[in-house]
């Protein structure tokens, strides 16, 4: 038999910003080279490989810089809404150009 373990997840703080089909400008200014629209769709570089993200979507910026698309019910099943620390997407903490 294996020797299975138990694990929670640790409490992290990550940004985002919801894909609303229409602040592309906005995420571009946050994500970067990272994120790019091909015939209207948005797509995010993530540690996986380029993900289409779609319009709802949560595009998140992790703990170690990575981003990546989050579909509405799986952002409000793990992650819960604070005012800690906004973040302002002119801020330096921008991803590479």
């Amino acid at each position: 038999m294996p020797d299975i373990k138990a694990f929670i997840g640790k409490p992290v703080l990550v940004h985002a910003v919801k894909w609303t089909g229409d602040n592309f400008a906005e995420i571009k200014l946050w994500g970067g080279s990272l994120v790019f629209l091909r015939d209207g769709n948005l797509f995010v570089h993530t540690i996986n490989g380029v993900v289409p993200a779609l319009v709802g979507d949560w595009i998140t910026r992790g703990t170690q810089g990575e981003f990546y698309p989050i579909r509405p019910r799986i952002m409000e099943s793990k992650y819960e809404q604070t005012e800690v620390d906004p973040l302002n997407l002119k801020d330096s903490y921008n991803a590479p150009r």
